[in-house]
């Protein structure tokens, strides 16, 4: 079994993780709106994802990579570190998330001005 962090459409119930130091952002298209998550570039006002944590067998996740684009870069799956929304520290798992791939990834540009 593997276990996978989700925060988007396939997130069911309520939420029970919070995955730190990374900022979802909204993919909007002509039809159709999506979230993806991306690693929070800067050291300051860290943002939290919230999600859930489920467990599914490597079959499941193999059919969730295809559903999530990983062969197409959208999304890419990765190891990330996850803490309990009731704050218990000891229960701090590292899991497997989908987070924006290359043809999703936006890099920031925090000076503002072009070239960077």
């Amino acid at each position: 079994m593997n276990k996978l962090f989700v925060y988007g459409t396939l997130r069911k119930g309520e939420p029970t993780h919070r995955l730190p130091g990374y900022m979802m952002f909204k993919v909007k298209g002509r039809d159709f709106d999506f979230p993806v998550i991306q690693p929070y570039p800067w050291q300051d006002n860290q943002p939290d994802v919230i999600g859930t944590v489920i467990e599914v067998p490597d079959e499941e996740l193999q059919r969730l990579d295809v559903y999530e684009g990983v062969y197409h870069g959208l999304y890419e799956r990765a190891k990330v570190v996850v803490v309990p929304l009731d704050g218990d520290t000891s229960a701090v798992e590292e899991v497997q998330a989908y987070i924006g791939g290359p043809a999703l990834v936006h890099e920031p540009i925090p000076s503002g001005v072009w070239p960077k």
